[in-house]
């Protein structure tokens, strides 16, 4: 063995633990001045752009889950619960449950139903009968824009051709109301 170091001595060659120590030492430098970079960077902040709405804030655990539990008592299941916003006087979430055999394509529709609530409580859904199709267009503090997908006579559940229509619904005392014409039941479903 000292004969190998002697030989590796006079090579100039430092034998496998020296080659992982040099290796170590580099690798060190390297990392210690990524951090040195990386702290003199100057850091900057992405502002939004002036007419775009900050994100809402998120929703009270509580008052959600309580709100998902009156969509699930009523048959239908909720799939996202980002169009709950905490902060707002209106809330609404959008239900979905398997419906029956539709269209011309003979698929099964899930049925889609928005259930509003106001201050922690449920306080009425869009329509009397589901639709195919519901998503949440925009909504502010007091109102709540829905978009319903439309369909003509002999359209597949997957192909609607009928275009879409946007509700707005606000409060009236302590119920919702629809602030335009909902479409009618016909149209927002295959046939």
């Amino acid at each position: 063995m000292r004969d190998l170091r002697s030989k590796c001595v006079s090579t100039g060659h430092r034998g496998p633990a020296g080659k992982y120590r040099t290796l170590l030492a580099a690798a060190a430098t390297v990392i210690v001045g990524l951090g040195n970079a990386a702290a003199e960077a100057p850091t900057t902040r992405a502002e939004p752009p002036a007419n775009v709405a900050p994100p809402a804030a998120p929703a009270a655990e509580p008052d959600l889950r309580a709100a998902i539990r009156q969509v699930e008592k009523r048959g239908y299941r909720v799939e996202s619960s980002d169009t709950y916003s905490a902060s707002a006087r209106l809330k609404v979430l959008i239900g979905k449950r398997p419906g029956a055999v539709v269209g011309a394509d003979n698929q099964r529709a899930l049925e889609s139903r928005a259930f509003f609530f106001a201050n922690d409580r449920f306080v009425g859904t869009d329509s009397l009968k589901p639709s195919a199709r519901i998503q949440l267009a925009w909504q502010n503090d007091d109102t709540v824009a829905l978009q319903y997908v439309l369909y003509r006579q002999g359209d597949p559940l997957c192909c609607p051709t009928g275009g879409d229509s946007v509700v707005r619904f606000g409060l009236e005392g302590s119920k919702v109301v629809a602030l335009d014409p909902v479409p009618r039941e016909e149209v927002r479903a295959p046939r």
